[in-house]
């Protein structure tokens, strides 16, 4: 086999049967690189994997999945992302608001006025701000509304932003 050709036959990635052995390996650094390959697969079941992967237990396989499914544009897994908005992981939260922002899904409106109110006194994440304000909806009118006038000029700011 000439060397052009397995270069081109890597270059093309794996298929979406062996993402989803990967995804499913007892390896967890091999669950961890294909959760990431996995992005490039818009095929349900690769989606309903890594809406599994949401789960696992190392952070950065649950981070991953997030933005994973968040390329993917994937709005079956919505409800599984809201999940995720309380996951231990702080980053893991933050990629989840981004990712439900991105998707827009009514269904996320709800849960991500609450992740803001619940934070209100601590510093408020922007991506919620931003990804409320891409929802249009009574709730997150008021909300961004309320935090127009926040403490801190950068919220204030994007807040405003958000409802322009």
């Amino acid at each position: 086999m000439s060397a052009a050709l397995l270069t081109l036959m890597f270059a093309c990635g794996p298929k979406p049967d062996t993402v989803l052995t990967g995804l499913d390996n007892q390896n967890p650094a091999v669950r961890q690189d294909m959760v990431k390959i996995a992005r490039k697969y818009d095929d349900p079941r690769v989606v309903e994997a890594l809406t599994r992967a949401l789960d696992e237990s190392e952070a950065i396989i649950r981070l991953n999945a997030v933005e994973s499914l968040a390329q993917l544009d994937s709005g079956s897994a919505v409800p599984a992302l809201i999940g995720r908005l309380s996951d231990p992981n702080d980053k893991v939260q933050r990629a989840a608001v981004e990712a439900l922002g991105k998707l827009a899904d009514p269904e996320a409106t709800e849960p991500l006025i609450a992740y803001v109110r619940d934070r209100m006194g601590e510093r408020v994440d922007l991506n919620a701000v931003g990804a409320g304000g891409s929802v249009d909806d009574v709730g997150t009118r008021e909300l961004l509304g309320q935090l127009r006038t926040h403490a801190d000029p950068y919220v204030a700011y994007n807040a405003h932003q958000a409802l322009r």
